[in-house]
Order: C-alpha cells, then structure tokens, then sequence
C-alpha cells in the first residue's frame, strides 16, 4: 500500500504504508527465545564449572579459583556485555545459595564486581573490535581491572568479612591477592 502527499511546493510524494499492529511497532520488543535460552544454558555450564572448581584447593582458606568466567566471556562475546553482567548476578546468586559457598552476601556481592571487573569490559572492547586483537585487548584490560578493582575491593571488604584488622588485610595485597588475582584472571583468559 502506498499513500500520496502533496507538499507546500506542489510536489507529490509517495511512501510505502505499512499496516502496524502489536505485533510489528517499533516500541514492542520480543523476547528472543533462542538467546534467553542459550544464556540460561551457557549460566547453567559456568554454575556447573564453578562447583567442579570447589574441588581446587584454597588460598588462605577462602581465595577460590574459578573457572566460570570464560564461560561468561564466551557468552559476553557472542551477545555483548550486558547479557554476560546478566549471567554474572545469576550464577554468583545461585553461586551463594548453593552448598558450595559459605561467603554469605558479602561474598556473593564480591563475586559479581570480580567477575564483572574482568568479563564485561572484556566483552565491552570484543564488541567494538570484533578481531582477535579485539579479544586479546579486551581480555587484558579485563585483568588488570580484575587486579586493581580486588585490591580495593579485598582492602575494604575482606575485613568485614573474615573479622580481621584491616592492618592484617593491608599486609595481605601484595603477596597474596595480587599473584592471586593474576593467577585466576589469567587462567580464564
């Protein structure tokens, strides 16, 4: 169907008339099916690989490596930054009500900013450059915020948490979180 206009100028002009109904407005957004369900299946394998590593020993009693982020990453990489953020908050939430953590909220909430720190700003630079260069960038960068942001965040929090002197946690950074930190970034790069 085509409509015919006449402008100030005398000029006709024909558009095309589409018939618009709920089904095809531009403001209704579907719910895609085959995403939805991917991540929830991509969450479901990262959960999985997060119980597997439980089995890895700890460092100081409560460091745990895990190798769910490059589940995560895989699935940022694929559908960008924000549906691996979703994937974050779902598998550290199920994370912390499993009988794999006994970190509680504080531990769950360190988690995400963790793995979020690393995943979506990789996932963020992989979705403007869709090279490997794109990919490598993005996974470095994602380290070395993963290392700086777990300094402050283990500076601040990890006394609160494990009821030690902040001076005990001060003296930790360096020769604990740090090689920590790199060693569990660099793995699930």
């Amino acid at each position: 169907d085509y409509a015919r206009k006449k402008t100030s100028s005398g000029r006709i002009i024909i558009s095309e008339v589409r018939n618009m109904d709920a089904r095809t407005t531009p403001t209704a957004k579907k719910v895609d099916t085959k995403k939805l369900a991917t991540l929830a299946m991509l969450s479901a394998l990262a959960f999985a690989i997060m119980a597997v590593s439980k089995l890895l020993p700890s460092v100081e009693g409560f460091l745990d490596f895990d190798f769910k982020d490059v589940v995560i990453c895989i699935a940022g990489f694929v559908y960008g930054p924000l549906s691996a953020l979703a994937m974050i908050v779902v598998v550290c939430i199920l994370e912390m009500l499993s009988p794999f953590s006994s970190s509680g909220i504080i531990g769950c909430i360190m988690n995400i900013v963790a793995t979020a720190s690393f995943c979506c700003p990789a996932c963020y630079i992989y979705k403007h450059n869709h090279t490997m260069k794109g990919a490598v960038l993005g996974l470095v960068t994602g380290l070395v915020l993963l290392i700086i942001t777990m300094l402050a965040w283990n500076y601040f929090l990890t006394p609160i948490y494990r009821g030690m002197p902040r001076e005990a946690i001060a003296d930790m950074l360096l020769p604990i979180f740090l090689p920590f930190n790199a060693v569990k970034g660099g793995l699930n790069m």
